[in-house]
């Protein structure tokens, strides 16, 4: 279709948009994780209502979580929990980014905001006991066994 983007000028947006999309899509495929969350970046200031954004923030969310696994791999726990804090803002829903900041909180001995967040999963998933299980585990943690046998009925 030659000179359609002449005859509609949001066309050539929407292909700018996407090639920055894709270009993030296949930095995060890659592991490529500051770059992927460069880009990613780059199209949330660049296309703040983009037809994409909120696919985007999820994204950007993992490569923040996969960055702080890179962290944890170092047992800098405390800054894999503040990466993960910055993605849960991002996506504040999205149950992997609240597992793995729970984690981290956890093996920070950040134990009352670890067990904040997995009471916020346990009303997500209210099936799924693990949840529960791990705010009850940080109690035991603590030695406070009175707290988690509350928390666990």
């Amino acid at each position: 279709y030659p000179g359609i983007a002449n005859d509609h000028p949001e066309f050539s947006d929407y292909s700018a948009e996407c090639g920055l999309y894709l270009d993030a899509r296949s930095k995060e495929e890659n592991q490529e994780w500051e770059a992927a969350f460069d880009a990613y970046q780059s199209y949330v200031q660049s296309y703040p209502s983009g037809i994409m954004f909120d696919e985007v923030n999820e994204h950007l969310a993992n490569v923040m979580v996969s960055q702080a696994e890179q962290l944890a791999e170092k047992h800098e726990w405390s800054g894999a929990a503040d990466l993960c804090q910055e993605a849960v803002k991002i996506a504040p829903e999205n149950i992997a980014v609240l597992g793995q900041f729970g984690w981290y909180l956890s093996r920070s001995n950040r134990y009352a905001e670890a067990i904040k967040i997995y009471e916020q999963l346990s009303k997500l998933e209210p099936k799924l006991a693990k949840w529960p299980y791990m705010a009850g585990y940080q109690y035991y943690d603590q030695k406070q066994y009175k707290e988690e046998a509350v928390f666990q009925d």
